[in-house]
């Protein structure tokens, strides 16, 4: 008899994920790619009247008017000077285009979803909207 061996489609197949990882204050964090259209150098922002202190105003990019946030601001860091690594990730968040102010994108990663655990239940309401999971591997420090 011949022994059945599976062929490389009947394989399990291992999904992944891509985060780009980004430091904000003295934390990192990570962000799937997917929702990242591209990631620019700071532009001058427009500030908006009356608008929540962790919105910084709008960027003009390519014709189209993006609020920003500093996720300093909206994670109650301290807010600290531009500098050359500071970036704005243009994202897609609910079909909607925003720009989230970063002090650094350091790298992309893959992890097995199973690597990706979610949000611990201690994270009840607001905290845990920001927070869909935590990456489990002990050398990672982003969540």
């Amino acid at each position: 008899m011949l022994e059945h061996r599976p062929v490389a489609s009947e394989k399990k197949q291992v999904h992944k994920i891509k985060l780009a990882c980004l430091r904000v204050g003295d934390g990192f964090f990570a962000l799937d790619i997917m929702c990242i259209r591209e990631i620019i150098r700071p532009l001058p922002i427009t500030p908006i009247p009356k608008a929540p202190p962790f919105i910084e105003g709008v960027i003009k990019l390519r014709k189209s008017v993006i609020p920003v946030v500093d996720l300093r601001r909206r994670f109650d860091l301290p807010v600290t000077e531009q500098d050359r690594q500071q970036r704005i990730i243009i994202c897609a968040v609910e079909g909607r285009m925003i720009g989230l102010i970063v002090n650094e994108v350091t790298e992309v990663r893959s992890y097995e979803r199973d690597e990706v655990q979610p949000a611990p239940i201690i994270l009840q309401g607001r905290p845990k909207s920001f927070f869909r999971g935590f990456a489990v591997r002990v050398s990672d420090c982003i969540c």
